[in-house]
């Protein structure tokens, strides 16, 4: 895909494709003028260099936006809101100001998220880097249901993380879409997509299922060298 900034822009409509949080200083972010060319390159690392060059901060989640989609963007001397327009457009993705923040969505959410974003704006809280997070609530067992302590609770390819307490129970913030990993040492390791709940209950399965077995693997390890070692001798 290629983007090119022509002298006629093609504007969104500011009641579907831009949503602006009044009032302060948005029109001063939006109006800012950058160049910026960029071939093939991925949109979050596009965003990175708006970022530094305009001097404002993205909020998005990776889960959500086609960050690793690769454009072509070549601008100069544009004003951020119509380079965020040519960017964001083709993607449905929708952005909202708020001071020095700027929120990616997808249209889809814009209901949901817009509400919450003008509860922060109006209590003049900062957007949180975690916006897009849930809590997530489990426990964590044996296979015969007693509780496990410490077992390691992290977050694939991030580095949140958490382990459970006394009573087997832990707490993390995770995004629909990623994936939560649960270890233990002697345990099999065991791993969970974050869907539309916001508690499970994770069983995890020792890795020797008994003594016993134990016990014949080293027999049957202690028959077959002994078995050669005669061999050798004959």
């Amino acid at each position: 895909m290629r983007i090119t900034a022509l002298p006629l822009l093609l504007m969104l409509n500011p009641g579907k494709g831009v949503q602006a949080a009044p009032p302060g200083n948005i029109e001063d972010v939006l109006d800012k003028k950058i160049s910026l060319v960029a071939e093939q390159k991925e949109v979050k690392t596009i965003l990175s260099e708006i970022s530094k060059l305009a001097e404002i901060k993205f909020v998005y989640s990776a889960q959500r936006i086609p960050t690793r989609k690769k454009v072509s963007l070549l601008v100069h001397d544009q004003r951020v809101g119509d380079v965020l327009n040519l960017l964001l457009g083709p993607l449905d993705v929708l952005y909202y100001v708020s001071g020095s923040q700027i929120v990616l969505m997808k249209r889809s959410e814009q209901d949901n998220l817009i509400l919450r974003l003008k509860d922060l704006s109006d209590e003049k809280k900062e957007i949180p880097a975690n916006l897009f997070f849930k809590t997530i609530t489990g426990k964590v067992t044996n296979e015969k249901g007693e509780p496990l302590e410490g077992a390691s609770i992290t977050v694939k390819g991030t580095t949140r993380g958490t382990t459970s307490n006394l009573s087997g129970a832990f707490s993390i913030e995770a995004e629909v879409g990623e994936t939560v990993e649960f270890s233990m040492v002697g345990f099999q390791p065991y791993s969970w997509q974050v869907g539309a709940t916001n508690t499970v209950t994770v069983e995890l399965l020792p890795l020797v299922a008994s003594i016993s077995e134990v016990v014949v693997m080293l027999w049957m390890d202690f028959l077959l060298a002994t078995c050669q070692q005669l061999i050798q001798e004959i």
